[in-house]
């Protein structure tokens, strides 16, 4: 029921950003902005977007291969098949899908492989609230926008102290009043012992850094791609604007979406824009295309990926809600 209700709120507010953002949109002058793009600079922004993927795979290769024995490869097939699979599936389904997919596959704890996604998220808020301050000291930005990393950085700050002090911290204490309320027969002490041993490489001083050096990396080239998009619309932006783009459309992407975050993209897209693309028309072909580009990368490198493991759509969205229900990567309910 609070799945449903979650997916019933990203489909709204999807629903309702891409009306706002298209309700001042002329089609014409849209498909006209859309025919002018140059395609060199697209394919620029095409290259930097599947180097990001790279990177990100990379990253959770660092956080997770040398534990589980896996190769690169493995990192960035089943991150390509996360990523595509959030192409169909409800908004943060796609990471339990990735989780539980490559545990299934590996015969590893989905639950463990989970914990390191968090660690990703919370090197990727990190990141944002870096970007915010530093496009901040370059630009005038938003009230919104400053709030927002505020509250961010306090966030991330308490989350990162919670993970530090694994299972002598709040965790640990919520595991075990859970344990004891469920009963004996409860699995929440195996569940939680999983977890902790996933987001445990936080403490790690020889993965943490390199993690977040290539997370660097990885947002650097994700800015480039935009920037590149608006070279490709002949913006008059300056070199950080890609870096602005970004950073409004990953705020966004903290609220509820619906699947390939349709609206909520859109209208964050031509928010990020506007400075240097204030018409409404060419800002929302801005949209359209960075979010076709996106698409057509996560597209093809996930449907390879999903070949080469042998896996399907379908089943991937089977794996999601199993995972979200609380059944552990043999398929035991909770």
């Amino acid at each position: 029921m609070r799945r449903s209700w979650l997916v019933m709120v990203g489909i709204a507010l999807g629903a309702a950003l891409l009306f706002v953002a298209v309700r001042q949109v002329d089609w014409r002058a849209v498909a006209s902005a859309v025919a002018s793009v140059s395609p060199q600079w697209l394919l620029l922004a095409m290259f930097t977007t599947a180097l990001a993927q790279g990177l990100f795979a990379l990253r959770w290769y660092v956080l997770v291969g040398s534990a589980h024995g896996w190769s690169f490869h493995d990192a960035f097939d089943f991150l390509a098949i996360g990523a595509l699979a959030g192409l169909v599936l409800p908004s943060r389904l796609s990471d339990v899908a990735r989780a539980v997919a490559a545990g299934r596959y590996h015969s590893t704890s989905a639950t463990s492989l989970f914990g390191t996604i968090v660690i990703e998220r919370v090197l990727d808020v990190l990141m944002l609230v870096g970007f915010g301050v530093a496009v901040s000291s370059l630009m005038s930005v938003p009230a919104f926008m400053q709030g927002a990393l505020a509250t961010l950085l306090v966030v991330v700050i308490l989350v990162v102290l919670v993970l530090w002090a694994g299972a002598q911290g709040p965790l640990g204490w919520l595991a075990r009043w859970a344990g004891q309320w469920r009963g004996p027969g409860s699995r929440v002490h195996e569940w939680a012992d999983r977890f902790l041993a996933g987001t445990g490489v936080i403490r790690e001083r020889a993965r943490i850094p390199k993690a977040l050096l290539i997370t660097l990396a990885g947002w650097i080239c994700a800015a480039a791609s935009a920037s590149f998009v608006l070279a490709a619309f002949s913006a008059a932006a300056p070199w950080f604007g890609g870096a602005f783009a970004i950073v409004i459309i990953n705020l966004a992407g903290i609220l509820p979406a619906p699947p390939a975050g349709i609206g909520v993209y859109h209208y964050s897209a031509m928010v990020g824009v506007t400075p240097w693309m204030p018409d409404a028309s060419r800002a929302f072909a801005f949209a359209l295309v960075s979010h076709a580009m996106s698409i057509l990368v996560v597209t093809v490198f996930g449907t390879w990926s999903l070949a080469r493991k042998g896996l399907s759509l379908g089943g991937l969205r089977n794996l999601a809600e199993q995972g979200a229900a609380a059944k552990d990567p043999d398929g035991r309910p909770a």
